[in-house]
């Protein structure tokens, strides 16, 4: 499971779709139009005179038009990757041609995949922009076909505007078009996009979307802000599997969109068995935390996954505490001798228990702190406050969000706890968050204190019954 352009690789072998609209697009849209799945036809007006570059941010984009034009009908220059033109005329549309099964055909996470007639497309394989601005862009469809993008919707649904967010040009996205089930989802103070793209089977469609809708409000019960930026969910089919879900990455480029690998010929009680959405939709709560901060995003998304879980009655609290003290085990035992934030850089290289795991640790210790303080407060506060405020603080660098968090509930308890792990090389201490929490190992054991105080903060922090 994974945040954005350091998720782990997924299999090259799923996937989907491409793109567009209904009503006219306002003049300064980008205009993309798709009758069928085979082709796209991308129009961009400029209101730029004399030299003009359209580019796309991927490297080999230009493989996959078939004709670049202008308005009168004659061909724009190609200049390398790039399209340009240097007599332009304010007000003048170029037209992009572009082959969409040509990008799907090179089964490439970074460019694309075809599941049967729908396509999961990136953007920078089709997207011609002349300028940096992040553009509105309008999708014209015909009748059949839906489309799913991770930019923010400018209309109601099914949504055919949109605009781009500004992110680096480089960060993963995909966008979904084809005839597949779509739905908004409605959690919290927000709104959950799901699309299942490759999914033709109307009863298995139900049943994912149920799923979707249920574990977006199980997360929206504790951070009702989660889906504030109405978000994207592409829920994808990868055939038989041993597993209900087999994969989850969150993706950051234009916007947000968590992708969910799935079998999707299962009942509803084995996808609501498995952890991975909840993981993923928790990893909504934060920015994207660079290299240095991957290790307390994944441990924030891993903490809650039990937490939030367990205050659904998905699993019993007693069950996540025994998988959060099995999760540390496995964290001591996947020693490095490398300092946490270059565990945290070097995650792919077999570090990821200790990477996991140090995160959940101090999400855990930080929670217990906050909670046993003289002026109590929690976690799911700290991030709830950190939310209303500037969901977007933080940015690549851990430290401003988690002082980000201490902020909105008053002093330096999560920065601190930063500041002790980060250049060090040890495994974090829980064991005063076990004391506090009446948790202790008897070998293989994990036994629970009836004291009342630990039973209380306990129950604050999993709910149900201890």
């Amino acid at each position: 499971m994974g945040d954005q352009a350091y998720a782990p690789r997924m299999p090259r072998h799923w996937l989907l779709l491409p793109l567009l609209l209904a009503s006219p697009a306002p003049a300064d849209d980008l205009k993309v139009t798709l009758r069928d799945t085979s082709s796209l036809t991308l129009r961009n007006c400029s209101d730029t005179s004399g030299a003009i570059r359209f580019a796309a941010a991927g490297d080999d984009a230009a493989r996959f038009v078939r004709s670049a034009t202008r308005g009168d009908g004659t061909p724009l220059a190609r200049d390398g990757g790039a399209y340009v033109a240097r007599d332009w005329h304010a007000g003048e549309c170029a037209t992009f041609t572009i082959d969409a099964r040509a990008i799907a055909a090179r089964r490439d996470e970074d460019r694309g995949y075809a599941l049967g007639a729908d396509l999961l497309l990136s953007p920078h394989a089709f997207l011609w922009q002349a300028g940096d601005a992040p553009p509105r862009v309008t999708f014209e469809l015909a009748d059949d076909l839906e489309v799913a993008t991770p930019w923010r919707p400018l209309d109601a649904f099914p949504h055919r505007r949109f605009q781009v967010r500004e992110t680096p040009r480089h960060w993963p996205a995909l966008v979904a078009v084809g005839a597949f089930a779509a739905r908004d989802v409605a959690a919290g103070a927000g709104t959950l996009r799901v699309a299942l793209p490759g999914v033709d089977d109307a009863a298995a469609s139900a049943t994912l979307l149920r799923f979707a809708g249920e574990v977006a409000n199980d997360v929206a019960t504790t951070f009702r802000a989660a889906f504030a930026a109405s978000p994207q969910l592409l829920v994808v089919p990868t055939g038989r599997s041993s597993r209900a879900v087999t994969f989850g990455q969150t993706l950051r480029g234009g916007g947000t969109s968590v992708v969910l690998y799935v079998d999707a010929a299962r009942p509803l009680a084995d996808y609501h068995a498995d952890w991975t959405l909840t993981h993923e939709l928790v990893h909504l709560v934060h920015p994207y935390l660079g290299d240095d901060g991957r290790w307390i995003g994944e441990g924030v998304a891993t903490y809650y996954q039990n937490v939030i879980r367990a205050r659904a009655g998905r699993i019993t609290p007693r069950q996540a505490w025994r998988a959060l003290d099995a999760g540390f085990g496995r964290g001591r035992a996947n020693p490095s001798t490398l300092t946490l934030r270059e565990t945290s850089r070097r995650m792919d290289r077999g570090l990821y228990m200790r990477a996991y795991w140090s995160g959940t640790a101090i999400a855990l210790t930080g929670d217990v702190a906050l909670r046993t303080r003289a002026t109590p407060a929690s976690l799911d506060r700290a991030i709830a406050g950190a939310l209303d405020c500037c969901r977007e603080r933080g940015r690549r660098d851990a430290r401003l969000w988690l002082a980000t968090l201490d902020s909105s509930v008053g002093g330096d308890v999560l920065a601190r706890a930063h500041d002790v792990v980060v250049d060090g090389t040890a495994f974090p201490d829980v064991a005063a968050a076990y004391a506090a929490l009446g948790l202790e190992r008897h070998g293989d054991e994990l036994h629970f204190s009836a004291e009342p105080a630990a039973v209380a903060l306990r129950t604050a922090i999993m709910g149900g019954d201890d």
